[in-house]
């Protein structure tokens, strides 16, 4: 693994991790993380999976170590002729920026602010790709000229006329193509090539208590989420490793994903709200600083320092002032916000 690899890693806290650790990733679960990236665009990408591809020979690029789809079929086609359709399915997939009337595709463009889902109410159609992304220049600059600071993301969707499938380039604020969808061949007897979908174990430095930040970028929403990692997984545990070497027989890119835990505020409920947990994609996770914390809610800043062995604070105390009501009106007598904030490193 090389630094320039570690560009691709999305989330600053498990680059840095990885990077002051050593962990090494083999050049097929390299090729796994790049093509998740967010923060690189659609040709940085292909340029580092071609590399990787003219480079390394099957037997090094180490592809024992990602988890695939079909497990049964993994020797029917090598990782390097996957990772080879993955890279030809980009590739026919930026060829239809060039697609026109005629060409058999509706192009669909919607936008999403920061913090919210993309809704269906903003949705044009055009007949040429080229008129879509005129599109979606005109939005950004009439979202340049609102003056505030909000981020956008923006979306084509192209899609076959006649068809349901579809294919979504999407594009950062700057206008930049960070995702591309792969134009790959519908064959049920062929195995899954989309390396997007594979499974490739990522060491996190997050410790339990600690509250981070979630990068919601992609398809569904946009935005910044606030949760307590609370179960980690001992990587020395037996379990663990049992669970690591069954993912990556039958494993999935739903399978790099770990379950946090987050308080949702309703002033209505007779508690205040409900604590919740969910599953989300590990590299989108990130640590958070002392700013994070104005926009965390205050039952998810309790959670952590309940998890947190020296704040003093633990979950018997959380579970007595939870179930006393305490949280309708933040009555808690504790301060969970003064305690994180202290706990947070400064940045010089």
């Amino acid at each position: 693994m090389t630094y320039e690899f570690l560009k691709f890693i999305d989330s600053k806290a498990i680059r840095e991790y990885i990077k002051n650790t050593g962990y090494a990733f083999t050049p097929a679960e390299q090729a796994v993380l790049i093509s998740r990236s967010y923060n690189r665009s659609v040709h940085e990408k292909l340029e580092a999976l071609e590399y990787l591809c003219r480079t390394y020979s099957e037997k090094e690029l180490g592809s024992e170590k990602v988890g695939m789809f079909g497990f049964d079929d993994r020797d029917s086609m090598p990782f390097r002729r996957r990772l080879r359709a993955y890279i030809k399915g980009i590739e026919s997939s930026l060829v239809l920026k060039q697609a026109d009337v005629g060409h058999g595709y509706v192009f669909i463009t919607s936008e999403c602010e920061k913090g919210y889902d993309y809704s269906d109410h903003d949705m044009r159609y055009y007949t040429s790709y080229a008129d879509a992304y005129d599109d979606l220049r005109m939005r950004k600059k009439e979202n340049s000229a609102d003056g505030d600071d909000c981020e956008y993301e923006y979306r084509i969707t192209l899609k076959p006329v006649g068809e349901l499938r579809c294919l979504d380039h999407i594009y950062d604020n700057d206008l930049r193509l960070v995702l591309a969808d792969p134009v790959l061949p519908d064959n049920d007897d062929m195995p899954i090539v989309d390396i997007s979908e594979y499974f490739v174990y990522v060491p996190l430095p997050f410790k339990k208590g600690e509250i981070v930040r979630i990068k919601n970028y992609g398809r569904h929403s946009f935005g910044d989420e606030y949760a307590v990692f609370t179960f980690p997984d001992d990587e020395a545990d037996e379990r663990f490793i049992r669970m690591l070497a069954h993912h990556r027989e039958r494993g999935d890119y739903s399978d790099m994903s770990v379950s946090l835990t987050y308080f949702r505020p309703d002033k209505s409920h007779t508690c205040g709200g409900a604590f919740w947990y969910d599953h989300f994609y590990v590299l989108d996770l990130d640590s958070c600083d002392e700013g994070d914390l104005d926009k965390v809610e205050y039952g998810t800043k309790y959670l952590a320092a309940a998890f947190d062995v020296n704040s003093g604070y633990d979950m018997w105390n959380l579970m007595l002032d939870y179930s006393h009501g305490d949280f309708v009106g933040e009555r808690v007598y504790y301060d969970a916000d003064k305690y994180l904030r202290a706990t947070i490193p400064q940045v010089d």
